[in-house]
Order: structure tokens, then C-alpha cells, then sequence
């Protein structure tokens, strides 16, 4: 099953219809899951008590990363 990834995180418009609806580029590169995640994990490294929590275990940092950044946007689907 794929996971959600939320979409495009900064879709580039290349046309916008007489309707006012905008198209986008069909690959726009980061996905919203992408972003989250990278914040996440930016937020996680800047503080000391949570590095000391993943010391020896930085394998499981970007898993809990990507964890937090799919509840974000299970959240944003409420």
C-alpha cells in the first residue's frame, strides 16, 4: 500500500485555466511528505535531549521522522 505523500510540497503553476484553476508541472520534485519530514528531522536535530535519545540509534531518526510527517498529514485530512 502507498503511503500518502501529500502531494506536491511547491507545485510551479504552468498554466492557469479561464477558470481560474491552476495546472501544475506533473513533477515538481519534494513531496508535502518530503517536507514534513525534513522539518521534522531539522526540528529533531536542534535539540540536545532528543539527540541524546537517538545517540547510537541514528538509523531510527528519519523512520520517527517520516512516522511524524504522515501523521501530519492524516491530521491536515480531518
Amino acid at each position: 500500500m502507498n503511503k500518502n505523500d501529500g502531494g506536491d510540497a511547491f507545485p510551479q503553476p504552468v498554466a492557469i485555466e479561464p477558470s481560474g484553476d491552476i495546472l501544475y508541472t506533473v513533477n515538481s520534485g519534494l513531496t508535502l511528505r518530503d517536507y514534513f519530514a525534513g522539518q521534522t528531522l531539522a526540528g529533531l536535530m536542534s535539540d540536545a535531549e532528543t539527540l541524546s535519545v537517538f545517540h547510537g540509534k541514528e538509523e531510527k531518526i528519519a523512520p520517527a521522522a517520516y512516522e511524524i510527517a504522515d501523521a501530519m498529514i492524516a491530521e491536515r485530512e480531518k
